[in-house]
């Protein structure tokens, strides 16, 4: 009888170890793939993460205005490429601030990934080009893969998108560009909790016009 009152101890203990290990493990994936989710931030993280997901949004943006069919979502494609130039801009206002070294280099040619342009008209035309002053394992060893983030994710999206074609893109593109709305009302909902002063003022206000944006392009 002992015998047996072991066995299901020790059945019973590693039954409720397994059990805490799954709950760990899918509380981590959570936490990866939903900013808002992760236990602590820092302000580099935050901003990075901000500027790149921002960086995403304005570039399928463009191609949305540029390829797109539907004459609401090419308006409204046209506003959010506005919209995200100024938010990019505040962020790098930001990050000077903090001393915060932004990810995203200069593409060939001059096309900047915030859509400002240095050189020929041309290069509007491509804005996925990226330039490679060093290698790829080189680049993410510098940058961090940002929650799921980085350059080459970016630039591989926006590939992606470029790629479909017309009749296939719409939906494609709204599903992107919701996605992406969400995850920067994720992070800045966490900044707006930040204990520092500027990072919470900040996010505050930028939440406030993502959200409204967010819900335009539910509705689209």
């Amino acid at each position: 009888m002992k015998k047996y009152f072991n066995l299901f101890y020790i059945a019973g203990f590693l039954f409720l170890m397994l059990t805490a290990v799954f709950a760990s493990a899918s509380t981590m994936s959570a936490r990866i793939n939903n900013p808002a989710k992760q236990e602590s931030i820092t302000t580099a993280q935050l901003l990075g993460q901000l500027y790149l997901y921002s960086n995403q949004a304005m570039l399928s943006a463009k191609l949305a205005a540029d390829k797109s069919s539907d004459a609401l979502l090419k308006k409204q494609s046209a506003e959010l490429v506005d919209r995200h130039i100024q938010f990019n801009e505040a962020i790098r206002l930001l990050a000077k601030d903090k001393k915060v070294d932004l990810p995203m280099s200069l593409p060939d040619g001059g096309q900047r990934p915030d859509g400002r342009v240095d050189s020929a008209p041309e290069n509007l035309r491509d804005t996925t080009r990226t330039q490679k002053a060093t290698s790829e394992a080189e680049g993410d060893k510098k940058l961090g893969r940002m929650n799921g983030v980085n350059e080459a994710s970016v630039t591989e999206e926006v590939n992606r998108l470029k790629a479909l074609s017309a009749a296939d893109f719409n939906k494609a593109y709204l599903a992107s560009a919701v996605s992406v709305q969400q995850k920067l009302s994720a992070l800045l909902s966490k900044g707006a909790s930040s204990s520092d002063k500027m990072i919470k003022s900040f996010s505050k206000k930028q939440l406030s016009a993502i959200n409204a944006q967010l819900r335009k392009m539910e509705k689209l």
